[in-house]
């Protein structure tokens, strides 16, 4: 049924596009690239020390009239599964947009609502994935249909109906994540977002037990200055991959401040970690839990291109696991 309203959905764009096309309305793309690249040198002895291609997107954004657009874009990445392809490539998006006074409603495979603001807080995701994205909380793409309403300039809402399952694997089950969000910013700079979905479980009755519907939660508080910028999130993830009482929670904290117009410093810390409901002191997945360090300056040597010198650490939560420390220089280029 869900795979049926969305072609509707999408058809029903198209149609209109052609519709605008006939009243001879311009029609603009615009093609877009943007490469992450860095060289690492982990502490480790024996690590390997190196330059590396960790991804590029290459894409078209187009518009075509005044409440019409969208977007294309692959994904090339490393796919980090134990195969033996050093490339693969996704299609990350690919839908269409409608935009009317405050509200737009986009569909086919779209980027989610679930973390962007937080990621556009953090802002650099040529370093590092924001927290949810990179501890798997969420997909920053997924197929479905996002919806969003701007409530004058203070506020935001936005729902969404997913497959919840990425943009790699579009559609195996007969699972929806249905998500809900509102950001507020009361004041200049000031912006608060609270956020929380349902990815449903829809197995046989049979199957069922000890398995529940995956709940995420997360809220997010940050304030831009012209000299610097913070942001703290908290997130929470109960019965992970559907089991029951294996929950995930997490903190991240970061933040920026501007030396001079091309250059800046930045820091970031981040704490994974797995609980039952008997308490935090019983983790379910400790080889995944995880404190994690950013320290870094970043210089906008050009409009398109960015470099950023910067120093991890990650310190496992297992007892007697040694910290992992290296040191990266990370760049972006885009245009």
């Amino acid at each position: 049924m869900f795979k049926k309203l969305l072609f509707i959905f999408v058809a029903t764009l198209i149609t209109a596009n052609i519709a605008l096309a006939d009243e001879n309305l311009s029609v603009e793309a615009k093609p877009t690239l943007k490469v992450f690249t860095n060289f690492s040198a982990p502490f480790e002895e024996d690590a390997a020390v190196g330059f590396n291609l960790d991804r590029v997107y290459l894409g078209t954004k187009y518009s075509f009239g005044k409440e019409f657009s969208g977007k294309v874009v692959l994904d090339i990445g490393n796919p980090k599964n134990g195969s033996s392809l050093e490339r693969t490539a996704y299609v990350k998006n690919a839908y269409i947009t409608w935009n009317k006074n405050n509200f737009s409603l986009s569909g086919g495979l779209v980027g989610t609502k679930q973390f962007k603001v937080q990621e556009k807080s953090w802002g650099y995701r040529y370093i590092a994935k924001s927290f949810q994205d990179g501890y798997k909380y969420g997909a920053s793409a997924d197929a479905g249909i996002v919806a969003a309403y701007k409530i004058g300039k203070v506020a935001e809402i936005d729902l969404s109906v997913l497959n919840g399952e990425g943009y790699k694997t579009l559609n195996s089950d007969n699972n929806f994540r249905y998500g809900l969000g509102l950001t507020v910013k009361p004041v200049k700079g000031l912006t608060l977002r609270v956020y929380g979905d349902m990815h449903t479980f829809t197995e046989p009755e049979e199957d069922s037990e000890g398995m529940a519907n995956q709940m995420n939660v997360n809220a997010f508080l940050g304030y831009s200055h012209d000299k610097f910028s913070i942001g703290a999130e908290y997130n929470m993830l109960q019965n992970v991959k559907w089991v029951e009482n294996q929950n995930f929670s997490g903190l991240s904290a970061y933040g920026k401040v501007n030396l001079c117009k091309k250059a800046n410093v930045f820091a970031r810390y981040d704490m994974q970690m797995s609980n039952t409901l008997d308490g935090m002191d019983d983790p379910w997945h400790l080889e995944g839990d995880e404190s994690a360090l950013y320290l870094g300056v970043e210089w906008k040597a050009a409009e398109i291109l960015k470099l950023a010198p910067n120093f991890r650490m990650v310190m496992p939560a297992e007892d007697g696991a040694d910290a992992e420390m290296a040191v990266f220089v990370n760049c972006e280029f885009k245009i």
